[in-house]
Parts: C-alpha cells; structure tokens; sequence
C-alpha cells in the first residue's frame, strides 16, 4: 500500500490503470522505465544491494499495472470520489453484461 500511494499512481508508481482514460501514450511514457522506485534499486542508492532477477521482478511488478491487492476495492483508502468513479465503471460493466 506505501508502495502505491495507497492505490494511487503516484512519485515512486507511475502506471496506468484500468479506469485510465484510453489514449495513445508515447513510448516509456509509464511504467518502469520512469518510476523512480527503479533508482532506490540501483547499488548507487546507499549501496544497496538487490539481484538483477529483484529488480526484474520489481519492474514486472510496475509493468503489469502494479497489482497491490486482490481486488480494487480492498484499497479502502479512497476517497469518496475515488469510490463513485469506481462503482461509476462497475456498474457500466454490470449493465453491459445483461446487454449480451
């Protein structure tokens, strides 16, 4: 959850998520080619020490949209008008479900 910003793309997670507006995005516009988390990985950052298979991982982790949870909703520190817009998306996919 500190990881995420509690849910939320953020400074050290930049993704873009399920309810991101569609739009045509640029090369390495996301992603873990611009998170910063990346540079507290590298050994110039207090020496740290982590495998290049961690930092494969880590950046996998952020490439696949930051999963965090099992579900959106367990992210329970939404604002109220985080939780709107996400009933909001669920109830738009409910009724085009029942369209089928």
């Amino acid at each position: 959850m500190n990881l995420t910003n509690y849910g939320v793309s953020g400074k050290l997670t930049n993704w873009v998520d399920a309810e991101s507006r569609p739009q045509v995005l640029p090369p390495y516009f996301n992603g873990s080619s611009k998170s910063p988390l990346m540079n507290y990985l590298d050994k110039t950052h207090y020496e740290v020490n982590v495998s290049p298979e961690e930092k494969r991982i880590v950046a996998s982790w952020i490439d696949i949209c930051v999963p965090f949870c099992g579900s959106y909703t367990e992210a329970n520190a939404w604002t109220n008008e985080q939780k709107t817009l996400h009933q909001y998306f669920m109830d738009k996919r409910q009724r085009l479900a029942n369209n089928k």
